[in-house]
C-alpha cells in the first residue's frame, strides 16, 4: 500500500531542521520502500505492506527518538488521497488568486468545524471541508488580510491540528503518488 506523508512545521525559518535525505533513510529503516521527496518541506510517499495504524504508530516512535521537538504529520492512504481528489468542488480547478489545502492531523469534528466556519467565513473566500483535509480559496490576492483564513486561522485551535499545503504541491504529489513503481525502480537504477 501507498502512503502520502506530510509532516508539519519543519525547515521553516531555521526551526524543526529536518534533512530530506536522511528521513528518507529513516524510512528506508521501517522497511518502507519506493521512497520518494517532494520539495524541502516534508512531502513524502512511500510503500509499506503495513497497516495505517501500524505505521502511524512505527512514525511516532521514530520521531520520537530522533528528534528533539514535535514533528506532527497527517498520513493519507493512496486511496484516501485519491479520493480526496475526487470529491473537490468545482471551484477548486478555477483559477482563484490562491489555494491552500489544510490536512488534518488526527480527528476533526467536522461538524462542529463547519458551523464555526459558517459564523467567520467573509465573501472573499470559498472553504470545502473533506474527510481529510479542508481545501480552501480566495478570489483576490489584495483581499487576502480580510480573510478568516488569515485573520483567524492562526488563533483557531485548528492551526495546531493541520499541516498546510499550497494548491501546486497538493497537485504535483499526485503523479508521484500514482508512477507505476515498477518503471519507477528501473528509470532509478533501483534508487528512490
Amino acid at each position: 500500500m501507498k502512503y502520502v506523508l506530510l509532516l508539519r512545521g519543519i525547515n521553516v525559518g531555521g526551526k524543526h531542521t529536518v534533512s530530506m535525505q536522511e528521513f528518507k533513510a529513516q524510512l528506508a529503516s521501517l522497511g518502507y520502500k519506493t521512497i520518494q521527496s517532494y520539495l524541502n518541506s516534508g512531502n513524502f510517499i512511500f510503500q509499506t505492506n503495513q497497516e495505517k495504524a501500524v505505521v502511524e504508530s512505527d512514525l511516532q516512535k521514530l520521531i520520537q527518538g530522533s528528534y528533539s521537538f514535535s514533528l506532527p504529520f497527517a498520513l493519507l492512504t493512496e486511496n484516501e488521497y485519491r479520493a480526496s481528489m475526487k470529491q473537490l468542488p468545482e471551484w477548486w480547478q478555477q483559477p482563484l488568486a490562491r489555494k491552500n489545502v489544510l490536512f488534518f492531523i488526527g480527528p476533526i469534528d467536522k461538524q462542529e468545524l463547519r458551523a464555526h466556519l459558517k459564523t467567520v467565513i467573509t465573501d472573499r473566500e470559498v472553504i470545502f471541508i473533506g474527510e481529510h483535509a479542508l481545501f480552501w480559496g480566495i478570489y483576490k490576492t489584495a483581499d487576502l488580510g480580510r480573510t478568516a483564513y488569515s485573520q483567524r486561522l492562526s488563533r483557531m485551535s485548528l492551526y495546531q491540528q493541520v499541516t498546510i499545503r499550497n494548491y501546486n504541491t497538493y497537485q504535483k504529489l499526485f503523479p508521484l503518488l500514482v508512477v507505476d513503481d515498477e518503471s519507477n525502480l528501473k528509470n532509478s537504477g533501483g534508487r528512490t
